[in-house]
Parts: C-alpha cells; structure tokens; sequence
C-alpha cells in the first residue's frame, strides 16, 4: 500500500531484464498477433475502490487508468523516459492554457463510448470532478478541490439548485470543457491525468454505491463482483486509442495472497502462474531471496525505484511535536539503516534518504539538513529532548498499515526510537481501517509511518498535497503532519507559478530544504520493488511513470494467448508539460 503506506504501485524506476524479444513486422501484424489470453495479477490486497473518483491508492490508480477508465490525458504504454511525457487520451491535445495559466481549455475526441457503448460527453467529465466535493465522496485524490477556483462552500452536484454547478469547471459544448483555476498551474496537463477526472454520467451515478458497479470508459469492463476475485473482459466497444495496447483479452486481479506464496507461484510458473504477474510481491527477505539467488528468475523480474517516499509523520498540532526540538531530535533518533533491512533490503526495500522528494524528480537535490548518518545519533536526540524539556525521553503512540513491509518497518523504528527514551506503542492496523483513521486529524495517532508516492513527476506531485496548510481537511487529509506554514504555502504557491520546467523544479527542491528546516517528517526510504512474470508474459518493464509495469502494455502467451513480444507504439500527441 503507498499513499499511505499511502500508495502500493507508482512512479519511476530501473529496467531490469524485460521480459520478451524484440518485435519484428508491422505494428498492425504484431499487433494481432499479441492479443489474446487471460492475465492475472497476484497480489497482497485487494483494491479499496473501484470509485475513480475516490482512488488513493497507486495500485487503484493503475488499475482504474490503465485497464478500466480513461482520463483525458495519460502516458504512453512504452518503456523508457517516454513514458513520463504527459500525452493525449479522451482530449485531442494535452490542453490549451490561456496566457498565465489560470485557465485550461481540453476538446475530447469525436465518437468517444464507454464500454457498454453509450458516448462519453464534456457534461461527464464536468460531473466526475464536481461529485468529488460531495460528503462521502471526498475521499479521493485532492488536486480538483486544492487547485479549481471559487471552491469555497461547495458540497457537490446532488443538492438541487445552481449551487450544485461548480462555476470553475464548464462544460460549454458535448465536446469542450474548461477549468479555472486559482493561481496559475503549468502542471494541469499531468493532473488531469488522474482517475477523478474519468467520465462518470450524471443519470447512472449511484454516488456511495458507485464503486460496486462504475461504468467503464477504458479497454475493459467488470464480469465479476466483488473485490478479493476482480475479473475484466475487453469490451465489444473498445476501438483502441494512441497510448494502450490492452492485448490480454481478459484480466484477472487475484488478491489475499502473501507475498511468499506470490513469489513461489512465479517462480514455478506453471498453469495459469505462467500468464501471471505480481502486484509487488517480494515485500519480505524470504520473496526476495527466491527471485535473486536465481538467475533465470531475475531474468523474468524488473526492479528500481518505484517513486515513493516512506516516512514517519509528525502531527505538528500534538504535545511534544508541536516543540521544534523534539521533531529535530526524531531526526538522529532513527536508524534508516535498520528501516532499509527491515524493509527487505538495497534491492527492494529502497534507499536510506534525508529529502522529501525522490530521485525520480526532477530537480531534486540529495541535501542532509541533520548529517546524523544511515544508523542516527541517539545521543544527539538525547541532548535535543533535555533541551525541550524532556530528559528522560516521552511515551507516545505510532500507527501503522498490516502489510509484512510496513509492520517490519515500523517496528524498526520502534526500536530505534527506544534508543533515545522515546517509548512509542505501535499499533499495526488493517489496511482500510488504517486509511480511515489517518485520513481524519481528529482520530489520526501523533506519530504515521507513511509512503507518498508523487502522482505525477514533479515537486509539485509531492510537497503541496503532503505540507500546505490549506489542504487540511476533515476526512482524505493527507498533511499527516498538519504543517500549517504560512510561508511554505506561499512558497507554493510561487513555485507553481513558474513556467520554465527547469526554474519550476529548482523551486520545488528548494523548498524541500525549507520544509525539512522545520522537521514535520522523518524521511526514511527513497523505496524500490521488485515485480515477478510468469514464463508466458511479456512487455514485463518498470514503467517511468508508475514505477511498476504497465498493464496497458503487458502481453501473454501460451494456448489462448499471443507472442510475448514486445512492440513499438503508435504515435502519440504530446505536450509541453
């Protein structure tokens, strides 16, 4: 689970070994023959929503945008830079801005259907932003509530009456939509790439109840109910577009399964395991032993950075982290060395970081503000906490997600926050429940472990939705910290505004160094995963984007399925962003 862990599947990574030859013919003849046959992804939790509008996780992210929903715009389903280059889906471009920014212009593409053939229409689009602001349904990725204008008081589209129309987000023909915005925003062409602004039609909205059975824009639609078995069938309707393959005729999300028995299933390969692909299965030593120590099998896994950032949250409003000195002293408390191992290693549970942003960012820069070194300095913490008046340390509470991953780790951290006198009880907490009771300041414990996995490649993606102020909010509240600084919002807010890339990510890492000076989070892990393909699976590759592979690309071979070669993609039409 990242975002929190917070999210489970994400961002950019390292290649290793991808899976299939190289294609050879037409794109049109490799085309037919790749598709066919069934995937099925193995993993260790079932989806939370199948809602687009409330998805938070990275593993619903790519299962909503890549196989089940379109977005009007995406990422290519190729290997390499390419993929984090923002492109095209429901729109014809990646969005026309007006001279500063403020306001974005997007023309969806002619004959748009979902799959059960019905058209896709602006009004829907507008619809699926403005039910994110309704009660209940709140829950979701927050970049349409941070960034769309004249927000204030709004309670989404079912109240009756015009206040259920938000004035910033217009759909003004079948075809065309605008969003205003409430300061300028160089990145929208990357956030309206998220799954809160997939098409949901007004009439067929069961609001709540929406995620047991969501109409479907992208490739495929759902056969089966229920969460723990998710089956998707290609639909009669799906013509293609520029950026997916979806050759599998049908896939299969297999959930409830530890990681070991994941690993082990791959390994063998045999049955349906050889048309199978992890959800991220080496989370424990004993997974990540099973693939390295042979390599025929590494040969079949990719591994790299994944884009997430796992840290430990301070709640800045709670006794004794609103001192500036206990939160400077959690930074030598900690062991990132014992974090590393406790998250299954260099290879797969990440690197020891001391920044916010990730090295996939661009920008960013490796800055150290405490220099307590890989295994901390329990003695400087010591002397820190007498300062603050804390001489023998404090007792405090810490909660954590039931993943093996993030158990382990937080009890490393337990343990090296001992060191110091500082008695944490550690409650570990099922997945659902610990996103609800994070989710909420009121019930949320002093001390998160948490991950923040960027929604898209840029400062932007990581340091607003974490620290603004503004953005706390009573349920989906993803500033763990409660850091309300007047001058980092503003700093934000500065950043944002910057049209040259280069200048807007010199300004993001700067301000990863300003928020670090006030020590709301201990970082602790650039994090890695390691992904594991059955014999019969191609197109297996970490993906620059996601940070794992791309199910829109991934073929299957064998009986019912194609080659599992890899082929090139059409073109795609690409923005500035």
């Amino acid at each position: 689970m990242r975002r929190a862990r917070l999210l489970a599947l994400g961002l950019t990574g390292l290649l290793v070994g991808p899976v299939g030859l190289a294609a050879c013919g037409s794109e049109d003849e490799a085309d037919a023959s790749l598709a066919g046959g069934t995937l099925t992804i193995l993993a260790t939790d079932p989806p939370v929503t199948l809602d687009p509008g409330r998805v938070n996780t990275a593993s619903d992210l790519l299962l909503t945008t890549r196989l089940m929903q379109r977005t009007l715009t995406t990422y290519p389903a190729t290997d390499g830079a390419e993929g984090k280059e923002v492109v095209a889906d429901l729109a014809e471009e990646p969005g026309e801005p007006n001279d500063d920014a403020t306001e974005w212009t997007f023309r969806l593409k002619p004959d748009l259907t979902y799959t059960d053939g019905t058209p896709i229409t602006a009004d829907d689009i507008e619809h699926a932003v403005e039910r994110t602001f309704a009660p209940g349904l709140d829950d979701g990725l927050p970049y349409a509530r941070d960034l769309l204008a004249d927000t204030e008081g709004y309670t989404g589209p079912f109240g009756g009456g015009e206040s259920t129309d938000l004035s910033s987000v217009e759909a003004t023909d079948e075809r065309t939509i605008t969003f205003r915005l409430r300061q300028p925003t160089w990145d929208f062409p990357y956030v309206v790439a998220l799954p809160q602004f997939a098409p949901v039609p007004a009439d067929r909205d069961t609001r709540e109840d929406y995620a047991l059975n969501p109409v479907t824009s992208g490739p495929y639609r759902i056969v089966s109910d229920g969460m723990q078995r998710l089956s998707l069938e290609r639909s009669d309707f799906w013509t293609g577009d520029d950026v997916r393959h979806a050759y599998p005729d049908r896939v299969e999300l297999l959930s409830g399964l530890a990681p070991e028995e994941i690993t082990r299933r791959l390994v063998a390969s045999e049955g349906s395991d050889a048309t199978s692909v992890s959800g991220r299965a080496a989370e424990t030593d004993a997974a990540t032993t099973m693939v390295v120590s042979d390599p025929e099998v590494l040969e079949r896994s990719a591994r790299g950075y994944d884009g997430a950032l796992s840290y430990l949250a301070m709640d800045t409003t709670a006794e004794p982290f609103t001192d500036l000195r206990v939160r400077r002293a959690m930074q030598y408390a900690v062991d990132r060395k014992a974090v590393q191992d406790a998250a299954g290693g260099s290879v797969v549970g990440g690197d020891p970081t001391t920044t916010i942003l990730t090295p996939q960012i661009p920008g960013r820069r490796g800055h150290d503000a405490y220099g307590a070194g890989p295994t901390g300095d329990p003695g400087q913490a010591a002397d820190l906490l007498e300062l603050a008046g804390y001489p023998d340390g404090f007792a405090t509470e810490m909660v954590a997600s039931d993943s093996t991953r993030d158990a382990a780790v937080a009890q490393a951290v337990v343990d090296a926050l001992a060191r110091s006198g500082i008695q944490v009880t550690l409650r570990v907490l099922p997945r659902a429940e610990f996103l609800s009771e994070i989710g909420s300041p009121e019930s949320q414990p002093p001390l998160v472990l948490a991950s923040w996995q960027p929604d898209w490649p840029s400062g932007a993606a990581m340091l607003p939705p974490m620290f603004d102020g503004r953005g706390i909010r009573d349920t989906g509240n993803t500033n763990l910290s409660q850091l309300n600084s007047a001058t980092v919002d503003q700093a934000m807010d500065a950043a944002a505004q910057i049209e040259d890339d280069a200048d807007r990510n010199a300004a993001w890492a700067a301000l990863d160094a300003t928020i670090m000076d006030l020590a709301p989070i201990v970082p602790l892990l650039s994090d890695k995963s390691l992904y594991l393909a059955g014999e019969g699976v191609g197109n297996v590759w970490i993906h620059a984007r996601y940070g794992s592979p791309d199910p829109a690309a991934v073929t299957v071979r064998g009986p019912t399925g194609g080659s599992a070669n890899p082929v090139a993609l059409g073109s795609a039409t690409r923005g500035r962003a």
